[in-house]
């Protein structure tokens, strides 16, 4: 259970997500909507870790998955050979992921409900640390890749995905077109960080210390954008983040066919 002096509480964006994320359902909504877009992403994230491997062995890499959420990553490490500890802040997703995952090798992948922006582990106790789109969820980033820094070891690895900005991601640029043509983008939210804030491929990622990772050049991962009715309905039946405080109501004003 995260306490209530939790960083994801520290201001009304953080409360925000944190409400959004740890409703109930949400994580179910979460697998069968987002969820086959951010897993697009995982290949890119192992080719990067992969490149610990090259020095020493994957069986001997320890990686922490940050806003593991059903645990796709975290997954596909432990296949790859990794050993894996798993956070995220909403009990619902760890029970969810330790559900998908039980079929696993034992002592190789442990979940843990978890603060992204206050990890609870000690210093130099990881060779990589990975966030599959959990950067743009948080309230104060920089706090997150601070405690990256502290709990990796010397010449440990970060690696996180974000969404490039519209319209290079063109399923946010039709969304934004949508809002702007038939709804209002002036509405009363938290302020939090941009959310394409990291979508600046030369943008220096730094920690609220000041300190700073060595960034090559990222890569660029294609993602495919499946729409239709049955997947809109989907979403729109469980909004996230932002998106659902525009729409406090758990369920649409207009009926949905069962999925």
């Amino acid at each position: 259970m995260v306490s209530s002096g939790s960083t994801h509480l520290c201001n009304g964006f953080g409360r925000l997500e944190y409400e959004a994320w740890t409703t109930p359902g949400v994580a179910l909504a979460y697998d069968s909507g987002f969820g086959p877009l951010t897993q697009q992403a995982i290949s890119v994230l192992l080719k990067e870790i992969d490149k610990l491997a090259i020095s020493k062995s994957k069986h001997s890499v320890s990686v922490l998955d940050v806003a593991t959420g059903p645990g796709y990553v975290a997954r596909s490490l432990v296949r790859d050979g990794y050993n894996v500890v798993a956070v995220d802040c909403s009990e619902e997703f760890i029970r969810m992921a330790q559900v998908f995952n039980k079929d696993l090798e034992l002592g190789k992948l442990h979940f843990k409900v978890g603060d992204a922006q206050r990890l609870e582990f000690d210093d130099c106790t990881f060779d990589a640390v990975v966030c599959n789109f959990g950067v743009l969820h948080l309230p104060e980033p920089e706090m997150f890749f601070r405690e990256a820094f502290r709990v990796l070891r010397p010449g440990g690895l970060l690696a996180f995905t974000v969404w490039q900005a519209p319209p290079a991601t063109v399923g946010f640029d039709m969304c934004h077109r949508a809002v702007r043509e038939h709804g209002d983008p002036n509405v009363a939210l938290p302020p939090g960080p941009p959310f394409f804030m990291y979508a600046d491929p030369k943008r220096e990622v730094s920690t609220e210390g000041g300190d700073s990772f060595d960034a090559p050049p990222p890569p660029t991962a294609a993602v495919m954008w499946l729409h239709g009715l049955r997947k809109r309905a989907a979403i729109a039946q469980r909004p996230r983040g932002r998106p659902r405080a525009l729409c406090p109501s758990p369920s649409p004003p207009f009926p949905f066919p069962s999925l």
